[in-house]
């Protein structure tokens, strides 16, 4: 009996200190007015923290507009510069033509053979012809020159390809750089009432651009505790996705997650 006994007072004992060690758990509270002030109570559902907003709410802020600003003038003077490479591309072989023309037989002077023969300009010149053809032959055995000289063969033969091939080069990275402006947000206000987002783009040249959309038609691909450094908004009727640099601050992280950071279906 006395072996019985004392396991039981021992676990006994040891269920009274649990009690006495364990932290207290607090329960989420239903969503109120503590809620809808900003508190930091825990809600689960959408629709009564964001119904009786008396006021717009700031939840997301990204300060990066001098990188966008600087980004998207180099994306511009990419498209002048790739311009410029086409505009010369086509003068440059305007140009060869026109020296072919001047240089062809019938408009060259005759000259004796023999006083040039007899020279001694001439012999030089020919020497030089000799060092510059050797020179030309190892040169020609690099990489880089072969492919110089394939490019030039090329807009030779073909000066319009060569010059629309540098026009879309251009146009590529000029709106590479102004749409992933266009779709990095800068700002994320939750307005009035709960029922509208106001989303805040960076833009070329410094430029913001804003729109507001219903809640109903925003869905979050990604969570913010996600490990990527991106949070992906898709919006209704909007091309691709809106970046969300999780450098920035949230500033009501759960509000945000209960509202812009759901992932709804869009109908």
């Amino acid at each position: 009996m006395l072996l019985l006994i004392v396991p039981r007072r021992f676990v006994h004992l040891t269920r009274q200190r649990w009690q006495q060690l364990r932290p207290r758990i607090k329960f989420p509270e239903p969503a109120g007015e503590h809620a809808l002030a900003g508190t930091s109570t825990t809600v689960l559902r959408d629709l009564p923290v964001t119904a009786n907003l008396t006021k717009d709410v700031l939840l997301y802020s990204f300060d990066k507009k001098p990188f966008f600003t600087y980004m998207t003038i180099f994306g511009a003077l990419q498209l002048i510069f790739w311009g410029q490479m086409a505009f010369l591309n086509i003068e440059m072989y305007k140009r060869q033509q026109r020296r072919l023309l001047a240089a062809s037989p019938a408009a060259a002077p005759a000259v004796s053979s023999s006083s040039t023969d007899a020279s001694p300009l001439n012999e030089n010149a020919k020497e030089t012809k000799t060092t510059a053809a050797v020179l030309d032959t190892e040169e020609d055995n690099r990489w880089y020159v072969k492919y110089l000289q394939k490019v030039g063969m090329m807009g030779a033969k073909y000066p319009a390809a060569l010059g629309i091939t540098y026009l879309l080069i251009g146009c590529a990275i000029t709106y590479g750089t102004w749409f992933f402006a266009l779709r990095s947000v800068h700002m994320l206000v939750l307005l009035k009432g709960g029922r509208n987002v106001s989303v805040t783009t960076f833009g070329p040249f410094g430029r913001l651009r804003a729109f507001t959309v219903p809640l109903s038609q925003m869905t979050s691909s990604s969570s913010r505790t996600s490990l990527s450094g991106y949070m992906r908004l898709k919006v209704k009727n909007r091309i691709s996705y809106f970046l969300m640099d999780k450098r920035g601050v949230f500033h009501n992280p759960q509000l945000f997650d209960v509202t812009a950071g759901l992932s709804r279906r869009i109908s």
